[in-house]
């Protein structure tokens, strides 16, 4: 794939992309200092909407011991471009490099990508459980008394 430098941000603004990349931190610590750098990271293609641009540096924080002595910067990489993409509106966006990214076809749709670590018995107690909840006149639920509790009790690992 070509390398893209410069890229009309403007133009891709709200528009959806298949990610290929993602530039992950990777930082080092030491007693007096921590350096940051971008290494980049191979995503299945996954749709998002681009949100914005930024710059990402490459450097060392020198912890400073007080205020005669505060924290300093030392850059000690180039400046790297890339792109904001959120996958989904509640979620933080992802640095996507200048070049991990592809226009999405026109029937591709951002979605929430969830895996769930829950087994499927649970998922099918938690169900049932929801459905068979006391609930008062106007649908809400309400909380269980002694009365309920013997209702639709079965322990997840029974399922």
């Amino acid at each position: 794939m070509k390398e893209r430098t410069q890229i009309d941000v403007p133009a891709l603004m709200g528009k959806i992309v298949l990610v290929e990349f993602e530039y992950v931190r990777k930082s080092l610590y030491d007693k007096r200092y921590q350096e940051k750098h971008w290494r980049r990271v191979k995503k299945h293609d996954r749709p998002g909407w681009v949100v914005g641009a930024r710059k990402l540096q490459q450097g060392r924080v020198h912890y400073g011991y007080g205020y005669d002595d505060p924290n300093t910067w030392e850059q000690t990489g180039p400046t790297t471009k890339c792109l904001l993409v959120a996958y989904w509106h509640t979620m933080n966006p992802v640095k996507v490099p200048l070049d991990g990214w592809r226009l999405a076809p026109e029937t591709t749709f951002p979605y929430q990508y969830s895996e769930s670590s829950w087994r499927s018995s649970h998922r099918e107690y938690m169900r049932n459980e929801s459905v068979h909840w006391p609930r008062n006149e106007a649908g809400q639920w309400v909380k269980k008394t002694s009365a309920h509790k013997g209702e639709n009790h079965v322990r997840a690992q029974d399922v």
